[in-house]
């Protein structure tokens, strides 16, 4: 099993992550943007590291509790890079902020939140439709290379054959997660 380590978009202190498994049918890469559940919602988060050792991965953990799966991806490509992390991760620790913070403003400005507010999607099949029915590209941002990708990762995730259309490892330290 893959576990990672994700840095979700709420109020939290400096460089706390949470450890979510990874379904088999999802590859995930530091620097994605996805979905996870945290308490009764459903956040935004960046992977920040990835290991297929659970003791490493609840090392940094106080108390025993399940793990619950990732849900999704926002976008299918990673959105961030290594050395993006890093900076991240230097930022919030010297300003205090929490690691999704820190590393938000090299997100592209408003992607998801822009599909979640105007488009009204709730939920990956939501978002699937609209990626075929040409909402999401009239939303802009998407060239049709992105919107394929995103209809691809979203057949494969919702177990669907893709329609046709016109883990490598990670070497930076993370607290909970073995190097």
């Amino acid at each position: 099993m893959t576990y990672v380590a994700v840095a979700v978009q709420a109020p939290l202190r400096p460089g706390r992550l949470f450890t979510y498994t990874v379904p088999p049918d999802l590859a995930l890469n530091p620097g994605h943007l996805v979905w996870v559940p945290f308490g009764p919602q459903t956040l935004q988060g960046i992977v920040y590291a990835q290991t297929e050792d659970r003791e490493a991965a609840l090392a940094g953990e106080t108390e025993p509790f399940d793990l619950k799966p990732v849900r999704g991806l926002v976008l299918p490509e990673p959105l961030l890079r290594p050395p993006q992390l890093d900076l991240a991760r230097w930022l919030a620790a010297e300003t205090f902020c929490s690691l999704f913070e820190a590393a938000s403003p090299m997100l592209p400005p408003g992607l998801a939140r822009r599909v979640h507010r105007e488009l009204k999607i709730a939920n990956l099949e939501e978002l699937e439709l609209a990626a075929h029915d040409g909402r999401l590209r009239a939303l802009g941002g998407f060239g049709p290379k992105r919107l394929q990708s995103i209809r691809d990762a979203l057949a494969g995730r919702l177990a669907r054959r893709p329609r046709p259309a016109g883990g490598r490892a990670w070497s930076h330290p993370t607290p909970g997660f073995a190097v």
